[in-house]
């Protein structure tokens, strides 16, 4: 599970680069319950992409796993979704809104067994960092918000 979250973190890290106005990144990790359904995992990446309509997207990337036999690296997974917002209200209004609706329950929950999802505020992360590398400070919170659901 740690190096599944420092992969994620790694990925996030480059997302929130691409764009400085963005601060938080939303991951979705996917297992479908066809593994390796090369349908079904395009479905999902080509439904990932209406979700660029959705007010306070900043980017959405979609795609799948590069195998690897680094022990460091998961592979496991069909798709990875990384979508990057304005702020932690746009990522709230997300949850709600009628196009991540559709997509969640209409192709996510029947085509997938499982979704390890992780939220990640970059910009609150570098004010801690920079918080606990002034003198007289400890270390900064270096925590994540991480679910496991089932669709």
């Amino acid at each position: 599970m740690r190096v599944r979250l420092l992969t994620v973190l790694a990925l996030i890290c480059v997302s929130c680069q691409s764009h400085p106005s963005a601060t938080v990144s939303h991951v979705v990790i996917c297992w479908l319950k066809s593994p390796g359904d090369e349908a079904a995992r395009q479905r999902i990446i080509d439904a990932s992409q209406d979700l660029r309509k959705i007010p306070g997207v900043v980017s959405v990337t979609a795609g799948h796993p590069i195998p690897s036999t680094r022990p460091v690296v998961d592979s496991s997974y069909d798709v990875g979704i990384i979508i990057t917002f304005r702020d932690e209200a746009a990522l709230r209004a997300y949850e709600t809104n009628s196009i991540h609706v559709k997509a969640r329950n209409e192709i996510l929950r029947p085509l997938t067994a499982k979704l390890v999802i992780y939220d990640f505020d970059a910009a609150k992360k570098e004010a801690d960092a920079a918080v606990a590398s002034a003198p007289g400070h400890g270390s900064a919170d270096r925590s994540s918000s991480a679910a496991v659901t089932k669709p």
